[in-house]
């Protein structure tokens, strides 16, 4: 098909259209580039506008002189150049070589799907991570404390054994009540946080140091108040154990104490 050009005389850019994409809107036409309208039969290249004032008879004609070739234009090179024309209620319609498809009526549910999962995830890891979230972002523990009440979890306290430490301890023996023995300790919480009370693990003993009998208590065994065992150790803060043990047919000289969180 036989294309023309034409010139937007706003920015120069040139295109090639039709003869009958001009003459359906009257000429008019809207530059791709500087989307300016303009008509773009008053702006023809020359070469054009001499072809196509010509007579088809004479255009025809064996004997007439060949017709002028049609002057080259050098057109801008855009990466974005478009020819926009407007039909007859004046709506501007695209020319464009290229095609871009429609957008995906899935693109909302999938869009849609990804701020649920982000958001389940976002409540796996507050659950999973509920303890050291309330530990170090003291903040949040209020919401996360609702949040447990909500689906039924617990804010665990935290339980670093490093930070747990044994200030003293005594085992003592009762004249009166040989199969008897007292243990004594201090602990202390050096965190900054409150921590849970740990468990305790004593081995007893001979003269040479060998073990005669290892025993593990929980702080249900040494901690009379339940209400105390939730609060924990303070930050900062020493708590005292008295644990009243019965030897039996044990012998025992020694003892090794041990701080752990199971």
């Amino acid at each position: 098909m036989k294309k023309v050009t034409t010139t937007c005389p706003s920015c120069n850019t040139s295109f090639r259209v039709t003869p009958q994409q001009l003459a359906a809107r009257q000429g008019q036409v809207r530059c791709g580039h500087c989307n300016t309208l303009f008509n773009g039969l008053e702006t023809l290249a020359m070469a054009d506008r001499a072809a196509q004032a010509k007579p088809a008879e004479e255009v025809a004609s064996a004997t007439a002189p060949p017709a002028p070739q049609p002057r080259v234009v050098q057109r801008r090179q855009t990466e974005d150049r478009r020819l926009l024309a407007t039909d007859e209620f004046d709506t501007p319609i695209l020319y464009r070589p290229d095609f871009t498809p429609a957008a995906s009526p899935y693109r909302t549910w999938w869009i849609s799907g990804a701020a649920v999962l982000a958001l389940l995830l976002i409540v796996q890891a507050m659950t999973y991570f509920r303890g050291a979230l309330a530990r170090d972002v003291p903040s949040m523990k209020p919401i996360l404390t609702g949040y447990c009440a909500m689906v039924g979890c617990a804010i665990a306290l935290p339980r670093n054994a490093d930070a747990i430490t044994i200030e003293s301890s005594d085992l003592k023996q009762f004249p009166e009540r040989p199969k008897e023995i007292l243990l004594t300790a201090l602990l202390r919480n050096r965190a900054s946080y409150a921590q849970a009370y740990p468990s305790l693990e004593l081995t007893l003993t001979d003269a040479a140091d060998n073990a005669v009998v290892k025993k593990t208590f929980h702080p249900a065994d040494y901690v009379d108040d339940k209400s105390v065992i939730e609060r924990g150790i303070g930050p900062l803060q020493e708590a005292n154990i008295r644990l009243r043990l019965e030897l039996l047919d044990l012998v025992a000289v020694g003892y090794r104490l041990f701080v752990y969180y199971p």
